[in-house]
């Protein structure tokens, strides 16, 4: 759908309620980050994900995400920090699982 769908805003009300019911709540701010990514409302996405991020900064979707929002601020050097990380994460991952 469009960034005007009723299903695009739908999602977001609801990632607004679940906040409200469990404020800070790291999964509800990373998806309401995802929300406005599709809105393209940048700095509100980057304040939800960098509050996520305070949460869990090794969660590789935030870092993902983050270089997105980045990307679309032209912070491009910001934006290739998170993606540095996130291949470092993803990579630390991968070798925990083979030992």
């Amino acid at each position: 759908p469009d960034a005007d769908s009723k299903d695009v805003n739908r999602a977001l009300d609801l990632a607004n309620e679940v906040l409200g019911l469990l404020p800070g709540n790291k999964d509800a701010l990373s998806t309401r980050a995802e929300i406005y990514v599709r809105l393209e409302r940048w700095e509100d996405a980057r304040a939800d994900l960098q509050n996520a991020l305070k949460q869990d900064a090794k969660d590789t979707k935030i870092h993902e995400l983050l270089a997105i929002v980045f990307d679309a601020l032209n912070e491009s050097g910001v934006a290739e920090q998170h993606r540095q990380i996130m291949t470092r994460l993803k990579s630390e991952q991968a070798d925990g699982v083979s030992d």
